[in-house]
């Protein structure tokens, strides 16, 4: 790993642990200061946040992966042009998104969402927010890709992890202070999304230090062809993995979805702690890739998994400890967001260890077998966890999310190495994947056994989550001979300087 990319890393790493931690932390703030229903809207407006891939027909996805090209080339111009030309229809598919659910606002209000305290209209515009703020979403995430691509993961992660202390922790505050309850959140997410937009756009023009240069009408077409598969995919993915939470949102009165949905987000903390590591990864692999150099390819995916897993179950203990030890009081009567904040971690390791076998194909730019997985995920998976949802509720729903991702994990991770890593599948599986899980696993077993103790007050519970959490880090990435290596070599550079 070269010194850029473990800053790269590291960078990424500390920036999104900034807004898991206040993502997480004020989780349980907001549910408790503004009530279960009010957490509810928080829930379905994470639920539409999700489903965002399906609006922007792969362009941010396709455009990150050419930028990485590109800057593996020098082609600075060349990137210039691709952002220009990706910011056109991805911003009249936002405004196409912002006119649709203005529509939609209130038929949603008053006949999907469930039986609610929340009067009909301020549900109504709470919701006409959520759409100014998913529609200015878009551009944002355009902009924060080719950012990522480009490898100035500090810079990414600075903005951020201050737009995410912003509309959560922020966000709060301003609503209690003003008193304008759940509306009062929601009216900031439009404007932290605009703000965060605006500051990726100041550090691109600054990368971006060349005037634009023309592309071929034929590398246009290609991007256009890859990008409208990753559309299809995502659709595929996003059917698999977002169907319960769908289906519940009607199904469940809002003060229960809210309950479900604070265990849903509790879980995403996996998801964007591993998400960092492997946004810093992803361009590198791409380099790779564009140069032949296979061996540092194959060598860079094992550490990358093997640090995926240590991230994943370290955030695990996180949640189930913390959620026991420090949030007793969320702990709800019919469904209880700690417990399906567990299940819901337990399938977003599996699905982190396959998001990195995704993005080894996505570098090589061959994404055949990866629609085949997604496809039979999203025909057997997705009714599977609707009718889970359906019939038997949210927590049949966790336990199916949880144990198929977990099986599709097991079923096609050997068939796409077999494709894509030549003849590394036996000793991926041994060294890069199976030790640092089986040492988190051991470490999520003993914080659901102590946690079930309590402890005997708040500084004790700190203490303790803490140690947990740090035990499970190191544990788990020490395990890893190449993550051994690195800390080695940072070791040895931190004091030679």
């Amino acid at each position: 790993m070269t010194s850029r990319l473990r800053h790269n890393v590291l960078a990424s790493i500390a920036g999104t642990g900034i807004a898991a931690v206040a993502s997480v932390l004020s989780a349980p703030l907001i549910y408790r200061e503004l009530g279960a229903d009010a957490y509810g809207l928080v829930g379905f407006h994470l639920l539409l946040q999700g489903l965002l891939p399906l609006f922007d027909a792969g362009i941010t996805a396709g455009l990150a992966r050419a930028t990485a090209w590109h800057h593996g080339r020098g082609g600075l111009g060349e990137i210039r042009t691709l952002i220009g030309v990706a910011r056109r229809p991805i911003t009249a598919l936002a405004a196409m998104l912002f006119v649709a659910f203005l529509a939609l606002a209130r038929p949603i209000a008053l006949r999907w969402l469930g039986p609610a305290q929340l009067d009909a209209g301020t549900t109504h515009a709470v919701l006409i927010l959520i759409a100014a703020a998913l529609a200015l979403r878009m551009p944002m995430l355009l902009d924060r890709a080719a950012l990522a691509a480009l490898e100035r993961q500090v810079a990414v992660n600075v903005i951020q992890g201050m737009a995410a202390v912003a509309r959560t922790l922020g966000a709060l505050a301003a609503a209690v202070m003003t008193d304008t309850g759940v509306v009062g959140f929601f009216a900031m997410q439009p404007v932290v999304s605009l703000a965060e937009m605006v500051g990726y756009r100041i550090v691109l023009e600054r990368v971006l230090h060349v005037p634009a240069s023309p592309l071929e009408r034929a590398e246009l077409n290609t991007q256009v062809r890859f990008s409208l598969a990753l559309a299809g995919l995502s659709a595929l993915w996003l059917a698999s993995s977002q169907l319960d939470r769908f289906v519940l949102s009607s199904v469940l009165a809002l003060k229960d979805y809210g309950a479900y949905s604070l265990g849903v987000h509790m879980a995403s903390a996996v998801t964007l702690t591993v998400g960092a590591l492997q946004t810093a990864i992803q361009p590198r692999l791409t380099r790779l890739v564009s140069s032949g150099d296979e061996d540092h390819l194959r060598a860079l995916y094992g550490l990358g998994t093997a640090l995926s897993v240590s991230l994943g179950t370290t955030a695990l203990v996180a949640i189930i400890a913390g959620g026991a030890l420090l949030i007793p009081s969320v702990r709800a009567a019919t469904i209880d967001p700690v417990w399906i904040a567990a299940m819901y971690g337990v399938g977003n390791i599996a699905v982190a260890i396959m998001a990195q076998a995704y993005q080894l194909q996505n570098a090589r730019g061959q994404l055949g077998l990866h629609a085949k997985v997604t496809a039979s995920q999203a025909l057997i998976q997705a009714p599977l966890l609707a009718v889970a949802a359906a019939v038997w509720g949210a927590r049949a729903a966790a336990v199916v999310y949880a144990a198929a991702n977990m099986a599709f994990a097991l079923l096609w991770l050997p068939v796409i190495h077999r494709h894509f890593l030549a003849a590394r599948q036996a000793r991926w599986f041994a060294t890069d994947c199976l030790r640092p899980l089986l040492g988190g696993l051991a470490c999520v077993v003993a914080a659901s056994w102590l946690a079930t103790y309590g402890a005997p007050g708040r500084l004790a519970a700190f203490l303790i989550v803490g140690t947990l959490v740090l035990t499970t880090l190191l544990v788990t990435s020490l395990s890893h001979a190449g993550a051994r290596e690195e800390l080695r070599r940072w070791w040895s550079r931190e004091h030679v300087a």
